[in-house]
């Protein structure tokens, strides 16, 4: 049941493209078709020269322009007899211009006939005419350009202390056990407080006293030491300046272009 679908639509897709190509070329054919029956139209008279007994006649058609019109006129030249002798025959010469392709123009062969009349252009006067001026204010803005200028600067040298801190220290102090003489002296060690005891008829004790390790004190840390800096300091800041070329100025001009 799919396949016969999918033939069905592929079917109808394929008579669809058909007709479209078909409509294509329908269109095509009858575009050139009509293409060639304007150029017909518009094809280039052909001249006909007859020899008929004898006699040749010619149309002339001569165009005179003038400065105000075009003036067609049309001379009919008097027909020439021409006698017949036994030898020669009559002959009728007929010349076609040949028909324009799309890339060439059509050229027209025409018999040169035996008198020509020849018509002078006709000359027309125009009177001149008077003009009163009616001027008209413009304004024309300031012609200008912009010109930057840099800052003005000049180095100097800064010094930075160094920036530190104070931590401060307590006094180490830890318990111990001394041992003291009748006399005052006092010993960390007991055989050393036995044997001065001893020696000089004392007596002795021992005690827990607090003892002082190390006293308290100030420690400075430096968080960052002490440098020179070269700064760059701004005597006066960066402008634009506007320099102007030429001034603004009001003229005035007249339609015919003069001015004042």
């Amino acid at each position: 049941m799919k396949n016969n679908t999918e033939l069905k639509i592929n079917t109808k897709k394929r008579n669809t493209i058909i007709a479209i190509i078909i409509a294509i070329v329908v269109i095509t054919v009858g575009t050139i078709f009509g293409i060639n029956i304007y150029k017909n139209n518009n094809q280039a008279p052909t001249i006909v020269a007859t020899a008929d007994e004898g006699q040749t006649t010619e149309t002339e058609t001569t165009e005179v322009k003038t400065e105000d019109k075009t003036e067609v006129e049309t001379t009919e030249v008097e027909p020439t007899v021409t006698e017949a002798t036994t030898e020669k025959k009559t002959e009728t010469e007929t010349t076609e211009a040949p028909k324009p392709t799309e890339t060439q123009k059509p050229e027209t062969t025409t018999q040169k006939p035996e008198t020509t009349e020849t018509v002078q252009p006709t000359e027309t006067h125009t009177e001149p005419t008077t003009h009163t001026h009616n001027y008209v204010k413009v304004h024309h803005d300031a012609v200008t350009h912009t010109v930057h200028h840099d800052a003005v600067t000049h180095t100097e040298t800064v010094h930075h202390d160094a920036q530190t801190h104070t931590v401060h220290h307590d006094a180490v102090v830890e318990r111990r056990t001394v041992y003291c003489a009748d006399d005052g002296s006092v010993f960390t060690n007991v055989d050393e407080c036995a044997r001065y005891c001893e020696a000089n008829e004392l007596s002795w004790w021992n005690e827990t006293q607090t003892v002082t390790v190390q006293e308290a004190w100030d420690e400075t840390i430096v968080d960052q030491p002490a440098y020179d800096e070269t700064v760059t300091i701004t005597d006066k800041a960066a402008w634009d300046e506007t320099v102007v070329d030429q001034p603004a100025y009001d003229e005035y001009v007249c339609s015919c272009g003069a001015t004042k």
